[in-house]
């Protein structure tokens, strides 16, 4: 008959686990509070570009710099890494387009930003180089890129103002001589029956190297209900020959046009003006007259002339 083998468990006392637990924080605390030389990545940002220059090319975006500093130090900085600011204003000049700015010269400024902290001992790269070229500015008009739906009976009673409607676009001189104007972004709007005031940010081409002075404008559109009215007036022949009597039919037409319900009162028969040419029926062999807008006022919309054919008879005199 055989015995059962005698089974023993084993418990790791808590004083024990507590010991190994602290003994391996004072090594950390230790070791963090020595000293140590270490290469720290920065990211950094330029400022103080002169303003008749532009960068052609994003230089690099962080310098890899020698420091000395105790383990926490170092890994505060490795956890909250501030970007550093790296002034630009008095570049050195290599050739056409490239220029230099030595790190050496702007460790003080570095150090300064970094603190006491942290102390440091050079940089793996010495110089930032730089693509710059000087710029050009000129004047170009905003347009409007809008889809404007207005309700039944509402329209525009004048032109949406643009505010401004030109701005400065600065930058390399073969590049502005492309741009003739630029537009805002699209603004889409149904159903419009109130007047229309927004701001509006300009579009920038993508992958174009250009300044502007300004960023945002205004757009101001007066909208009201419009009503139809006309009026029958007389037309003028223009280009009749000597001794040629011409006879029409009708002798009057009628003008049919829209306005809004605020000027309505201030258009009269006297604010049209219509002509028919004889010259042009008779080049084109045309046995009628087209009568033409030749004056209206610009408080109205939507004119049209009725009949859009005049007949006509010419008999010598």
């Amino acid at each position: 008959m055989m015995n059962k083998a005698t089974e023993k468990t084993y418990t790791i006392p808590k004083n024990f686990l507590l010991f190994l637990v602290a003994s391996f924080l004072f090594w950390v605390l230790i070791n963090l509070s020595k000293k140590y030389k270490t290469v720290l990545n920065f990211p950094v940002t330029y400022v103080n570009l002169p303003q008749n220059k532009l960068l052609e090319e994003t230089p690099i975006k962080e310098i890899e710099t020698v420091v000395e500093g105790t383990g926490f130090q170092i890994l505060k900085s490795k956890l909250n890494k501030n970007s550093l600011k790296l002034d630009i204003g008095s570049l050195i000049k290599k050739e056409n387009k490239e220029y230099v700015l030595s790190l050496k010269k702007k460790q003080v400024s570095i150090q300064n930003q970094l603190g006491n902290k942290l102390k440091i001992e050079g940089f793996l790269q010495e110089n930032i180089f730089f693509k710059i070229v000087n710029l050009s500015s000129k004047k170009i008009g905003v347009k409007l890129n809008a889809d404007l739906n207005f309700s039944p009976g509402y329209d525009l009673s004048e032109k949406i103002k643009i505010i401004p409607d030109s701005i400065i676009i600065s930058g390399p001189k073969p590049v502005l001589d492309t741009i003739t104007n630029l537009f805002t972004q699209k603004i889409k709007l149904s159903n419009i029956t109130e007047s229309i005031e927004k701001e509006l940010a300009i579009k920038i081409p993508k992958n174009i190297p250009i300044n502007v002075n300004k960023s945002l404008v205004s757009i101001y559109g007066k909208v009201e209900k419009f009503t139809e009215g006309s009026f029958i007036v007389d037309y003028q022949i223009v280009n009749n020959l000597d001794n040629v009597l011409v006879t029409t039919f009708p002798k009057k037409v009628k003008i049919v046009f829209k306005v809004g319900l605020s000027n309505f009162n201030k258009i009269t028969a006297t604010s049209f003006q219509v002509v028919c040419d004889l010259k042009v029926s008779q080049e084109n062999n045309l046995s009628y007259l087209i009568p033409k807008l030749m004056l209206s006022s610009n408080l109205v919309k939507s004119v049209k002339i009725v009949p859009n054919k005049i007949e006509f008879l010419i008999q010598k005199q």
